[in-house]
């Protein structure tokens, strides 16, 4: 090799190992602010909190929408239910349509 090839060689490896340090240093940055984050905290005095609690509360945060989703949708099938009772099939109470409900979906 000549060394005009040697040095653009090593200045592509320069360069990629500069793209890798980047991208280590953006995720220690996260893992740094997480870890204040959790310091700052004022929780009581005989709780110990890891940086994970940032990460758990956003998966809590995100299963609280879910669960508040399908509670709307519940409250929407019991008005629903109350309101058009009743049905088309016999029985004698709106936990009977929750029944009848239930075998039509085939979860019984």
């Amino acid at each position: 090799m000549h060394s005009e090839e040697i040095i653009d060689d090593l200045l592509d490896k320069v360069a990629k190992l500069k793209t890798e340090r980047d991208a280590m240093k953006a995720t220690l940055d996260d893992y740094i602010a997480d870890y204040r984050a959790v310091l700052d905290e004022q929780c009581a005095k005989d709780e110990k909190h890891c940086t994970c609690v940032p990460h758990l509360r956003q998966r809590i945060k995100a299963a609280e929408a879910e669960r508040d989703a399908y509670k709307a949708d519940a409250e929407r099938y019991r008005w629903l239910r109350d309101r058009a009772w009743p049905f088309e099939f016999k029985g004698n109470s709106p936990e009977d349509a929750d029944a009848a409900i239930d075998v039509a979906r085939g979860e019984t």
